[in-house]
This record gives structure tokens, C-alpha cells and sequence, in this order.
């Protein structure tokens, strides 16, 4: 099969527009509905209430010093190997592992996680709880 100078040209330019337009989708997003997967990824066994985790996403984007290149490089990853493909990726750091365990503790101690006594009831998040940041703090 003999490919001619055109139809090199041609694929060419086929295959680039098409990344191009596939680049464009994986950098571009929103945050909340990535922080919202994220926590429902993070707690796989919880049934979330209608809207709860888009609500925490909100109130966690409001209420916490978000460092935007590092989520923007997680929206980045998780859009081209999904949530799963994060924790394959980043399981073993430290950083990527800190914050999947803060919001997945934000997300419960905002929420009814705790007093739902193992019933079937989908978890409900109230909002975010104004905690100490050490728990070891003596509160008197």
C-alpha cells in the first residue's frame, strides 16, 4: 500500500484536529463536579442523598485553600484514566493520599454519616463542620 504525499497531509490534519478537540476537553472543566465525583469515589460504599455531593463540592471549593494547579492537574488525569486510574497513579504519594482522606473526612463530619446506625437511608451532607484542625487538642 503506497500512501501518497496528500494523504499524509490529509491524516495528518485529521488526527490533530482530533487531539485537538479531545486536548480541549480533558483541560477544561469544572471543579465541582470533579470534587463531587471525587467523594463519591472516595466513600464507594456510601449511597449519597440527591445533590449531596455537589453540595459539599461547593462548600469544600468556598471554605478550604484549594491549591488550583494541583486539582487541575488530578481533573486533568482522572478525565483520561478516571477515578480508578488516580488511585493506580498516585496511590503511594503522600499528597495525593492526604487529600483524598480530607475530603472524604470533610464530606462525613459535614454530613449524617455518623448517626445513620447501618440503616439504608442515603447519607445526607448538612454542611461543612467548623472543626479543630488537631485532634488532639484539649478543648476546655
Amino acid at each position: 500500500m503506497k500512501i501518497s504525499r496528500r494523504q499524509m497531509l490529509l491524516g495528518g490534519t485529521a488526527t490533530a484536529a482530533i487531539a485537538g478537540i479531545g486536548g480541549i476537553r480533558v483541560f477544561t472543566g469544572e471543579i465541582e463536579p470533579f470534587i463531587a465525583g471525587f467523594v463519591r469515589h472516595a466513600l464507594p460504599e456510601t449511597r449519597f442523598a440527591e445533590g449531596s455531593a455537589e453540595d459539599f463540592a461547593k462548600d469544600y471549593l468556598a471554605k478550604t485553600e484549594v491549591e488550583q494547579s494541583k486539582i487541575d492537574q488530578l481533573m486533568r488525569a482522572q478525565r483520561i484514566v478516571g477515578y480508578d486510574g488516580l488511585d493506580l497513579l498516585f496511590g503511594g504519594n503522600l499528597s495525593y493520599e492526604g487529600f483524598k482522606r480530607r475530603v472524604a473526612t470533610m464530606f462525613m463530619l459535614g454530613s449524617d454519616f455518623f448517626s445513620l446506625d447501618g440503616s439504608q437511608d442515603p447519607v445526607r451532607y448538612v454542611g461543612t463542620a467548623d472543626i479543630c484542625g488537631n485532634p488532639f487538642a484539649r478543648l476546655t
